[in-house]
């Protein structure tokens, strides 16, 4: 009895260690070769509180300058001067723009799955804005305080936690597969 009782926790054992080596090699492989990368590259600006405008204005302007960061006039611009093959919606989708009352700071961020064009996005982006705001309100009082940089690791797949997702999933299966059959076996 006692052997038995051995051979059969070797066995779930076994099972459990295939599943756990199995699911972690697939989601290796999947998030390395199959699942397309994101880069994302960003830049910060803030607004010049020195200006003659008032801390209300700032906050007026820099939601303006959001809005206009994402705008299709904008838009237009940095496909053309890439020669981007995408539509203004679809770059629209790639930029998030978030503007931080508290520190005056705005955050742009563009994901793309190439790095170098995540990156000429960006920088277009901070050149174009600058620009258009200059136009909008005779000066611009936008600085940049980090400029895009071309990323060298993808934000996205993130392969370690994809891995130790799988190692968990495949945990929980195997404990359900065990206590299922604990089930079937006592009726």
């Amino acid at each position: 009895m006692r052997k038995k009782r051995t051979h059969e926790l070797k066995s779930w054992l076994l099972m459990i260690i295939c599943m756990l080596v199995v699911s972690v090699a697939v989601s290796a492989v999947v998030s390395k070769y199959v699942i397309d990368k994101v880069y994302i590259s960003s830049s910060t600006l803030i607004m010049d509180k020195f200006s003659s405008a008032g801390d209300s204005d700032i906050s007026r302007i820099a939601k303006i300058c959001k809005a206009v960061a994402t705008s299709n006039q904008v838009m237009e611009e940095i496909v053309t001067s890439l020669d981007l093959e995408y539509s203004m919606t679809d770059l629209q989708k790639k930029i998030k723009v978030f503007y931080d009352e508290d520190t005056g700071l705005m955050h742009i961020s563009v994901k793309d799955n190439d790095a170098e064009t995540a990156y000429r996005i960006a920088k277009t982006l901070v050149k174009v804005l600058k620009r258009r705001m200059e136009q909008l309100f005779v000066k611009s009082h936008l600085k940049v305080v980090d400029k895009p940089y071309i990323p060298s690791v993808p934000s996205r797949p993130d392969v370690k936690l994809n891995m130790m997702i799988a190692a968990v999933f495949s945990l929980l299966l195997s404990a359900f597969i065990i206590v299922l059959n604990g089930k079937y076996k006592g009726m």
